[in-house]
């Protein structure tokens, strides 16, 4: 019979169709299937490339001295913050690379990692949050010297063109938010708490989904162990079967047998055997 080759989508071609209707290994749909729609490998695929593009991005920016969230934060916490997106983007990929072998010690691995990885990214960002909200002042002096540099710097654009024209503006006003510096500090915060919950969220579910397929992985495994454990069982049994009929004795097989009539024809032995018989009897008379 001749072996059937692993695909793609059945990367375990001895389990028969019917078996893999029956394979269940969760009761919910939407850890059965990525999004309660797509395959999980698909999805686990497709978690992996969000997770390269999103944190190469974040990198990059930290590194930058730049964040995709907060127009201002600590130095240090965005290097920190690069750092760690620097190893999620390794991760991710072996991740993809684990769910491309589909193995199951791979798929362990990488799901553990990115677990981990996760949880390190998701506190990082928390306290990066906690970070900027602390340092509403520092936010504040480094907002209004940038507004105030950038006004001034086209106040003087302005008094150029109008031929040394002179323009009167106070930059500062006392109890007065000028230059929108509160609200935009506002806005951020609430943009970086909607946007923590949602990647919370989302990477939470991405991460339990490659553990699920991890898991599907495991009891297909497992069922194909099982069938080829059955198969080897019954092979040997066959084998030995046949080992035992070719050990057996001709004599044993014979002993039923009727001997053969040659219609009185003798055989050269048995002309020899007489002949001999008869003359060592005559040698002894």
């Amino acid at each position: 019979m001749m072996r059937r080759l692993p695909t793609w989508m059945y990367p375990y071609p001895d389990i028969l169709p019917q078996q893999r209707s029956r394979t269940l290994h969760a009761a919910h749909s939407y850890t059965r299937k990525f999004c309660g729609c797509m395959s999980l490998r698909g999805g686990c695929t497709v978690a992996s490339f969000i997770w390269t593009g999103i944190n190469l991005y974040g990198c990059i920016l930290a590194f930058q001295g730049r964040s995709p969230i907060f127009s201002y934060i600590d130095r240090t916490a965005l290097m920190i913050q690069g750092a760690i997106c620097l190893i999620f983007v390794l991760v991710a990929l072996f991740a993809f690379f684990a769910v491309f072998v589909n193995m199951p010690g791979s798929l362990s691995f990488a799901h553990r990692s990115i677990w981990m990885i996760v949880i390190v990214f998701l506190i990082d960002f928390f306290v990066n949050m906690v970070l900027f909200g602390v340092q509403q002042p520092q936010f504040q002096d480094w907002c209004i010297n940038k507004s105030r540099g950038s006004i001034r710097t086209e106040l003087q654009s302005v008094v150029l063109s109008n031929n040394g024209t002179q323009l009167s503006f106070t930059a500062n006003v006392p109890g007065s938010d000028l230059y929108n510096c509160t609200r935009l500090w506002q806005d951020e915060v609430k943009f970086s708490v909607i946007t923590f919950v949602m990647m919370a969220v989302c990477y939470v579910y991405w991460a339990t989904c490659l553990w699920s397929y991890e898991q599907k992985v495991l009891v297909l495994f497992s069922s194909e162990l099982q069938q080829g454990a059955i198969e080897d069982s019954a092979r040997m049994a066959n084998l030995n079967s046949m080992n035992g009929m070719m050990n057996m004795k001709p004599g044993k097989m014979n002993e039923n047998v009727p001997p053969e009539d040659h219609d009185g024809q003798k055989t050269l032995a048995q002309v020899t055997t007489n002949a001999l018989s008869s003359l060592w009897s005559k040698l002894r008379s």
